[in-house]
């Protein structure tokens, strides 16, 4: 795989990713034909940016990290209790990587 060069110039903090267990491709190695997750929009089986994903994370020495529904529930709840901050279900999930 050939590190695209925005990637291989990446020199800030670590990129991390999360994605809901159940639609988690980038974490598996290999495409999820029937992805479940209750945030929609991670609901990703087949990722168009596959190689630029993982290029990225590779030049950041990042990682990525599988949620479950029901961690995403807890962050989402945590947010909304904590700083009355309301999102969408797939912004809460970035919280349980830090």
């Amino acid at each position: 795989m050939s590190v695209p060069s925005r990637a291989a110039q990446y020199k800030a903090s670590p990129d991390d990713g999360v994605s809901g267990s159940g639609a988690a491709p980038l974490i598996t190695g290999k495409a999820v034909e029937h992805p479940e997750t209750l945030a929609t929009a991670i609901r990703i089986g087949n990722p168009a940016n596959w190689e630029r994903a993982i290029a990225v994370q590779q030049a950041s020495q990042g990682e990525f990290a599988p949620v479950t529904d029901a961690e995403i529930l807890d962050a989402y709840r945590f947010l909304a209790s904590r700083e009355g901050i309301f999102a969408n279900p797939q912004a809460p999930p970035l919280l349980l990587d830090y």
